[in-house]
């Protein structure tokens, strides 16, 4: 990935489809579901993932894409494990059950890579 902008670009696009997939497991109803950056946003606060400092609702959400397609793309976790972590949190149309099953895909992540809590998850692309 050359830049963070393109590893959140692909990560709104891979957190949309988890987050589709883990819908239809979890509630039985296909849609195309989009994660709003106020849902990513809200997330952290329900993860143990210290969330970068000054920072808007859109940073935040693209720090949890750019999080969670990182570790996607490096094997740290499967779309199996991602959909199973989701699924297992969602409630139909509540938001902040939304908000809370990413938080758990956070730790789970974090607790995967042993992540560092404080650090970038695209280090030296700025």
């Amino acid at each position: 990935m050359k830049s963070k902008r393109n590893l959140s670009s692909f990560g709104d696009v891979l957190v949309n489809f988890l987050f589709s997939f883990a819908f239809f497991k979890a509630c039985g109803v296909w849609e195309g579901k989009k994660v709003s950056n106020s849902i990513l946003a809200k997330s952290l606060t329900f993860s143990h993932i210290r969330k970068p400092s000054r920072s808007n609702r859109q940073m935040l959400g693209n720090f949890v894409e750019s999080f969670i397609a990182r570790a996607w793309v490096e094997g740290i976790v499967s779309t199996e494990d991602c959909v199973e972590v989701l699924s297992s949190h969602l409630l139909q149309e509540e938001t902040e059950s939304h908000a809370r099953a990413f938080g758990h895909l956070l730790d789970f992540i974090a607790e995967r890579c042993q992540y560092d809590k404080t650090a970038d998850p695209n280090p030296g692309h700025r």
